[in-house]
């Protein structure tokens, strides 16, 4: 027995309020108290100490409670259990404890030094992989219930930043902070990130001079430093630079992590203890496979003050950084994360409140390093910081390099995880303070805040909900429910995204975005709660024209309200985007807002620092409804709008009677108009008839063509996703409105926010449904919602505030009116003014007998609508035909136009009013689901004296059907198209042969195929669906859907309205370096005419590629300069070249193979460990993308001859150890 007194006490002499001047040794303020318990219990250990030597030579080792025993030389094995007190001798270096794992118990403590008295010498905790296992915690952790204080040497800081930029092949870097005052030290390795979209790297320090380093190795890439300067204005843009050494080391062994997945784990698990760890690196950590085995982990640890993860360095992650889960009141601050795979910080559940998470940075040393499949989503479901507990403080974190830097998908966990399901909104959580974060050269998203609407919840102090109903848009009483967050700060660049879907009460104040692919990205939005009007203040967005990437481009969103920024800068060029701020984006579509007549709001904004070749404004960003093309409007009292104090759209001409002028194209294209007036917004909900608009702006001839569709006459087309009608009106005028008012209607008019900010209670006279009301900004908006009726966010209900037609009359605001009612839309009425189908039910087509006199028959298509680009091309002189038709009239002119393969007239119109539209080249796959419009196909019957259009058939196949659809017009707005007819289709990449799990992102459990289709739509990066018996896959491969496979009962279809990316290169490799070589078999003197299929014509080399890659067998090609093109089908492929000058030899790499050993089974102790088994019935190529997404799966078994069977997946596979059993296949992914 060894006793020891001193040890414990710090050198420095401590006095209330006062700082040691030594750094290892500062204590001040609140860590006083804790000083004085630590040591309090020091002393009372001190009187009676046992060396854990005792335990040596023990297979499991117990400290028994009420002991304190005492680390003061090294101790190897297989388990140690706390119950009483572990103390680490500090005074000895390079003491190392090894164990499979280390287990503190409930009331028992583990010391590895102090706040105020922490380890400064070498210290080692070593987690070996052994057979030990907790029936809770598992295997190879240190963690438990009980206390646990792990701390290495103070650091003043753990982070800086380059101060200079550093060159490839420099070994000098100058930081912004001196190393010596940050605590760093010859020897250390630190970690610098990359600025350019690349790598970052690991470097030691060989010298520290006067803010400067010398590292090892010189650095590899460009690293910037300091500021750069774009339009006359200074970013700080500097590289990371960050310590990844501690004194107090935790490892592990990992010779097999790569394939295992698996290192140590810690965790404070609950019980009476914490566990405050600071300044320790842990390294080869997070057990992947595993739910809840992550580097560092606070678990359901409730309020805990005492929770700290400070300084330390988190180093080669399996499976998340840092995890606050069921913890409340923590610290997660200074941390480095570097290289941990998923996630590097997790707020995992939805109940977390008031954790704060400060100055840390997670860094991923490539862009698809640390984006993998995990135990709680694919790849593409990762983040820097992945945050599903809202209510907490993200205050000055920097990310770097992750699939997703700020991720707080709330809808993606609609009603919480783990213990808190069904307990918690994410969605609806407030945010606490954040501020001052940075996310930089990540994937997609930099920030990405995705769909949160924080809103007044009612929770308990564990975090759960004590009223469900407090999630809700209304209050009971029908007010909004809202509160306000402050996103403030925030610097983002060198990301493909930055921004959120859908977000609501949520302010951006101090932004930056410098060159991402979106300066900001952003669907629907709503008036803030509070009526403050600026949803981004005092912000900056600039593009520097020497850096490759980015674009200047503000894409925002739309719907009934008003979007204000004020004190704003647009600054620098870029290469052509869609306009430097653009109303609307997606609007109109699913996933977008709606209607799209949004008011933005602008004062003080400057875009004179502009250079970029794009307008200033756009009515619309990446969508093909005609309304977003139209209705925006934007608004100003100062000069922000070039002394207007409106801009418009140039469709609605009517208003240039008004006094509004055509614009330059450097505002807006293809056109704006400038208006003096001030210009509103009108809607009116539910409905479904047609309805027009007479009044100042609409005394025009109607232009039926897209997308003004007759709008700038008064033709307020039906929005059928939000069940509501927009338009836009001259304030303090008088407009009537008609329809058939056979259903009950809300009637709303502008915002009462911009009656404030104008100082002006505004207002227009409406006259509708037999009655006359003023219409204020100021009317009450009880129950009425920004969002419209998209996706059931909430319920208009009619109330005694609001102007409503009810029983065909109109009712003015304050009026009777009925108690409060959902607003319904009817079915559609007869003829003359039916209600347009909506796009979500348009029947199946219809097949119409001749006219009379006529042998022509018809194939009438509700809803749909084919035009330019979208499905035909128009006829000259009848785009449309001069005057109004009935629907029989311009069939029959159809008839008379030989080019004529469709005629296309307003739904429901045929009382002589519509346009008639007639259309030659049709592609009834490329034309659009548009509920006020319907197609007459023509079926011609030739006759020898007539002959038919170019393109057209004597039958045509009827290419929409009820059932089957090879164009999918079926479904709610056509923005998909088969691909190769799409039914029985399997989706590929480039070619037939290439398929990854990369390239998509798999889901579970959706709607049928139009549940598929609109999760699509809603996702940014989604390219197309491949759909199967409820299986759902998201394609994201860069490039897009470019070939398809036969496959029973798969669907492959192309997303229309997807983002433009860049094609990932076909896999081809030089073969032999492939410049002057001709390819050859197996030596370079094999060569047959039998080897290859000569492709007729002349070829470029990327022609040759493309022949390769669709034409089955190939292997590979040869080239000359001549254009001849050789596609190689040896069976051995090519294994050699020869010499020959002009010629090119490139092996075609088709990537994973599989190999079918029929009435074979592999499974746990024949020939195989099992991974996953999946008792749905799936196709076998379905199970084999289950299989390819996961990295250490080298096999799959399903039934044999079944089109549908279980899959199980394996791995380890050792065939000639499998089974011979008939009812089963095996088959084996090859590498």
């Amino acid at each position: 027995m060894t006793v020891r007194v001193a040890w414990i006490f710090c050198t420095c002499i401590l006095f209330a309020g006062a700082v040691c001047s030594d750094s290892s040794c500062r204590t001040s303020g609140p860590e006083l108290l804790q000083h004085r318990v630590e040591v309090s219990e020091a002393r009372a250990d001190a009187r009676s100490t046992t060396s854990a030597s005792t335990c040596k030579g023990q297979a499991h080792c117990v400290v028994p409670a009420g002991e304190t025993w005492f680390m003061d030389a090294s101790l190897e094995v297989e388990t140690l259990t706390i119950y009483g007190t572990l103390r680490w001798d500090q005074t000895k270096a390079n003491l190392e404890l090894r164990a499979n794992y280390v287990l503190v118990e409930d009331d028992g403590h583990l010391v590895l030094g102090t706040v105020s008295s922490p380890m400064n010498l070498p210290a080692t905790v070593y987690i070996t992989d052994g057979p030990r296992s907790h029936p809770n915690l598992g295997r190879r952790f240190l963690g438990g219930m009980g206390r646990i204080e792990i701390h290495g040497r103070r650091m003043g800081r753990t982070w800086t930043l380059l101060s200079q930029t550093v060159l490839p092949g420099e070994k000098v870097l100058y930081l912004k902070h001196d190393a010596r005052d940050m605590g760093w030290q010859v020897g250390d390795r630190i970690g610098l990130a990359t600025t350019s979209r690349g790598e970052s790297t690991v470097h030691r320090i060989l010298a520290i001079a006067h803010y400067q380093l010398t590292v090892d190795e010189p650095v590899k890439h460009q690293h910037w430093g300091g500021f750069k300067e774009i339009g006359g204005k200074r970013f700080e843009l500097a590289a990371e630079v960050v310590n990844l050494e501690r004194s107090v080391l935790i490892t592990g062994d990992h010779q097999n992590i790569e394939v295992s997945k698996e290192g140590l784990h810690t965790i404070a698990a609950g019980g009476s203890g914490y566990m405050d760890m600071r300044y320790t690196r842990v390294e080869r950590c997070g057990q992947r496979p595993v739910m809840g085995r992550y580097c560092l982990h606070f678990h359901l640890m409730k309020k805990c003050s005492r929770c700290v993860f400070q300084g330390n360095a988190v180093v080669d992650g399996e499976h998340v950084g840092i995890t606050v889960h069921g913890t409340h009141n923590s610290l997660v601050d200074q941390n480095i994360i570097w290289d941990a795979k998923a996630n590097g910080l997790y707020i995992e559940d939805g109940n977390e409140l008031n954790n704060t998470l400060r100055e840390n940075v997670a860094i991923c040393t490539n862009l698809r390093r640390c984006a993998v499949d995990w135990v709680s989503g694919v790849a593409v479901q990762t983040a820097g910081i992945f945050m599903i507990g809202m209510t907490n403080h993200i205050l000055e974190n920097r990310i770097v390099g992750y699939e997703n830097g700020i991720w707080t998908p709330g809808s993606f966990r609609g009603t919480g995880h783990g213990l808190a399901t069904g307990r918690t909104c994410p969605q609806f959580y407030p945010f606490g303070d954040w501020r001052g974060n940075t996310c930089h050269d990540c994937n997609r998203f930099g920030l990405y805040l995705d769909h949160q609407y924080p809103r007044k919840v009612k929770i308990d102090d564990d975090g759960f909900l004590v009223d469900k109903d407090s999630c809700k848009w209304f209050t009971r009483s029908g007010e909004d429910n809202g509160v306000v967050n402050e996103i403030r700060d925030e610097v983002n660049w060198h990301n493909t995204y930055v921004g959120q879907y859908a977000i609501g009460d949520i302010q951006f104040i101090n932004y930056t975005s410098i060159n991402n692919g979106h300066s900001m990205y952003w669907k629907q939005g709503k008036n803030f709660v509070d009526k403050r009007p600026w949803h981004v203040l005092d912000s900056t967005f600039a593009n520097d024209a020497d850096d490759s990437f980015g674009l200047l481009q503000f894409l925002g969103p739309a719907g009934p309200f008003a979007f204000g920024m004020k004190n704003c800068a647009f600054i620098g060029s870029s290469p052509p985007g869609i306009a430097a701020l653009a109303a609307g984006q997606h609007c109109g579509l699913l996933g977008g807002a709606g209607p799209c007549n949004v008011q933005y709001v602008l004062e003080d904004v400057d875009f004179s620092r502009m250079q970029a070749p794009q307008p200033r404004l756009a009515f619309g960003a990446n969508t093909a409804a005609s309304q977003a093309a139209v209705l925006p409007v934007f608004l100003t009292k100062d000069a922000s709008l070039g002394g207007f104090r409106s801009i418009i759209s140039a469709h609605l001409d009517g208003f240039r009677a008004l006094g509004c002028q055509p614009l330059s194209a450097k505002w807006a294209k293809p056109g704006a108009l400038g208006c003096n007036g001030m210009i509103r917004r009108l809607n009116v909900w539910g409905g479904g008839a047609r309805l027009q608009i007479e009044g100042p702006g609409y005394e025009s001839t109607p232009d039926w063509t897209f997308p003004t569709e007759g709008r700038n006459a008064g033709e307020i087309p039906f929005d059928s996703a939000r069940r509501g009608y927009g338009a836009l009106v001259l304030l303090e005028q008088a407009y009537r409105l008609t329809s058939s008012w056979d259903s009950e209607m809300i009637i709303e008019f502008s915002d009462p926010v911009l009656g404030q900010y104008f100082e002006s209670d505004s207002s227009v006279i409406l006259d509708a449904a037999g009655g006359q009301c003023t219409l204020k900004e100021s009317d009450n908006r009880r129950f009425i919602c920004d969002m419209g009726e998209f996706g059931g966010v909430c319920d208009f209900q009619t109330a005694s505030n609001q102007h409503v037609i009810s029983g065909g009359r109109l009712q003015c605001a304050g009026s009777t009116v009925p108690s409060p009612v959902p607003i319904t839309t009817p079915h559609p009425m007869p003829s003359p003014v039916p209600s347009p189908t909506p796009p979500s039910s348009r029947p199946s087509p219809i097949s119409v007998p001749p006219l009379s006199g006529s042998s022509s028959g018809w194939i009438l298509h509700i809803g749909l609508n084919c035009w330019e680009n979208h499905g035909a091309l128009p006829i000259s002189g009848a785009d449309p035909l001069d005057g109004t038709f009935t629907v029989e009239a311009c069939r029959r002119q159809c008839e008379k136009t030989l080019a004529c393969q469709a005629a296309v007239v307003r739904s429901g119109w045929d009382d002589g009013s519509s346009p008639c539209f007639l259309r030659r080249s049709l592609l009834m796959n490329k034309c659009r689901d548009y509920a006020d419009f319907d197609v007459w196909q023509i079926k011609r019957v030739p006759t020898p004296t007539t002959s038919l259009p170019p393109g057209s058939s004597s039958t045509p196949a009827l290419t929409t059907t009820a059932t089957t659809s090879a164009t999918f017009t079926t479904a709610p707005h056509v923005e998909f198209e088969g691909v190769d007819g799409g039914v029985d289709r399997a989706c590929r990449g480039a070619f037939p042969g290439d398929n990854s799990p990369g390239y998509y992102v798999l889901q579970h459990g959706v709607a049928g195929l139009e549940g598929c289709k609109a999760i699509c739509i809603i996702d940014a990066l989604c390219q197309g669906i491949e759909y199967s018996a409820g299986r759902c896959e998201l394609w994201t491969r860069p490039g897009g859907i470019r070939a398809s496979i036969f496959l029973r009962g798969f669907t492959c279809l192309r997303f229309i309205g997807a983002p433009t990316t860049t094609a990932s290169p076909l896999p081809f490799v030089a073969v032999d370096g492939g410049t002057d070589r001709a390819c050859r078999g197996r030596s370079p003197n094999d060569n047959s005419a039998k080897y290859y299929i000569l492709a007729v014509g002349k070829y470029s080399l990327n022609q040759c590629k493309e022949k390769c890659a669709m034409t089955q067998s190939c292997n590979g090609i040869e080239h000359s300069k001549h254009g001849r093109c050789e596609l190689w089908t040896r069976s051995g492929g090519i294994q050699a070249t020869r010499r020959v000058a002009g010629h090119t030899c490139w092996r075609f790499e088709l990537g994973s193979r599989w190999s079918l050993s029929e009435g074979l089974n592999c499974y746990d102790g024949h020939g195989a460990k099992a991974l996953h088994s999946i008792a749905e019935f799936l196709p076998v190529e379905a199970c084999k993308a289950e299989c390819m997404q996961r990295e250490n799966c080298e096999g799959i078994v399903v039934r044999s001859g079944w089109d549908e069977s279980p899959c199980w997946l394996y791995a380890s596979i050792s065939i000639e150890s499998c089974l011979a059993v008939p009812d089963y296949d095996f088959w084996n992914l090859l590498p």
